[in-house]
């Protein structure tokens, strides 16, 4: 198409290692993220509501529901571009939402396959067991009876090894599409930023937490704000630790 947004050297910034914040920036990036809603209301709504509408549709879909997960890292990198128009003080549009189906959609869906593999392989790894024991049982009510607390550590302990994995995960789009780094460069350094900023990441996921609770009084139409609000801080995390000097 005419206007297609392209990706070229102007878009690429120049990586550096990742640098360490202050803890409360945790809180910064969330606040600085609803300036970038304040933007463009009206277009983030819109991106919103069709990004939402693809996702329906995409669900309802048996095998390209599958895959949804694996695409989520081409539609967050067309947000980043997104964004990184917005602080060039350019203007936001829904074409941006489609934007990572460009020259980068190959690492970006293999760094989805990725990160939805060492997800799963948790997964498995912690309740395979418990649900190969009743798949050869054959006693589907062997489930229903297991410990409660021996159930919920089990899903606590999925918690926490999945910690290094959404860190890994956090910045490869914009990483490989604004850095124009590798896929296995970039969850090295998208790790190595989630660990050296532990303090800021914490209180940002606390802070996050709790802008769910609109979302949930609202029956979920919060989302239309705080969706943009997290999308864009992740663009401002991503230049504070990797870019800005």
């Amino acid at each position: 198409m005419a206007d297609e947004i392209e990706i070229d050297a102007s878009d690429i910034y120049v990586i550096h290692d990742p640098r360490v914040v202050a803890a409360g920036r945790g809180a910064g990036w969330l606040i600085d993220g609803f300036a970038y809603f304040r933007k463009a209301p009206g277009q983030w709504f819109a991106v919103g509501i069709v990004g939402f509408v693809i996702m329906i549709g995409i669900g309802v879909i048996p095998v390209i529901g599958l895959i949804g997960g694996i695409l989520a890292p081409v539609w967050s990198a067309g947000l980043m571009l997104g964004c990184k128009d917005l602080h060039e003080g350019k203007a936001l549009q829904v074409r941006h939402l489609f934007a990572g189906f460009g020259d980068k959609v190959g690492p970006l869906i293999l760094s989805g396959l990725l990160v939805s593999c060492l997800s799963l392989a948790i997964v498995l790894l912690i309740l395979g067991p418990l649900f190969f024991q009743v798949l050869i049982s054959g006693d589907t009510e062997a489930l229903a009876n297991t410990d409660l607390l021996g159930l919920v550590l089990r899903i606590l302990l999925i918690l926490v090894l999945m910690i290094p994995v959404y860190a890994a995960s956090w910045f490869l789009p914009a990483l490989i599409v604004l850095g124009n780094i590798g896929v296995v460069e970039a969850l090295k350094l998208s790790l190595s930023a989630g660990l050296r900023n532990i303090w800021p990441f914490l209180v940002y996921s606390l802070m996050t937490i709790a802008l769910m609770i609109p979302v949930v009084l609202t029956v979920g139409l919060g989302i239309l704000v705080v969706g943009p609000v997290i999308f864009s801080s992740i663009f401002i995390s991503f230049r504070e630790i990797f870019v800005e000097e």
